[in-house]
């Protein structure tokens, strides 16, 4: 081995260190993992273990009872609390979107007629016609989008 080999490898090893120590610096911080609660500990374990037996073909009930059984007396408690609060946070999310669809409803029949009439515009003398519908069909959708039509 020369000189030169020598002093490289002498300069390298000493880069690697430190390129090590500047690496391990700059390394993010690990992400927090939020904490989960015995019920979600137990389901997650139900469901894999159903999911080992039956693939994908089991009712979710069934990993939830499964799961329910594995909680103790005092876990039972809170899991009953966790439970209640989701149901009702299901059942609320679950009206408000169906009110928003009933709501929408007769936006949707005229966009649809809209759309059919367009489909049916043909030629020179319904181009005006055409950029008639499309003015109204943008408009209807914006509403169901949520976006804002400047109605031209």
């Amino acid at each position: 081995m020369s000189d030169l080999d020598a002093k490289f490898d002498a300069i390298t090893a000493n880069l690697a260190g430190e390129f090590e120590a500047l690496d391990a610096e700059l390394a993010p911080e690990p992400a927090e993992q939020p904490e989960r609660t015995p019920l979600e500990l137990a389901l997650y374990q139900a469901q894999d273990e159903l999911t080992a037996d039956w693939g994908d073909g089991f009712a979710p009930e069934a990993a939830g009872r499964r799961a329910w059984d594995r909680l103790d007396a005092a876990e039972r408690d809170a899991a009953l609390d966790e439970l209640l609060y989701v149901y009702a946070g299901a059942i609320e999310h679950d009206s408000a979107e169906r009110e928003r669809y009933a709501r929408e409803a007769p936006i949707r029949v005229e966009l649809n007629a809209l759309l059919a009439l367009l489909r049916q515009a043909r030629g020179w003398r319904a181009m005006w016609r055409r950029a008639r519908l499309q003015r109204q069909i943008a408009a209807l959708a914006d509403s169901l989008i949520g976006g804002a039509s400047d109605g031209r």
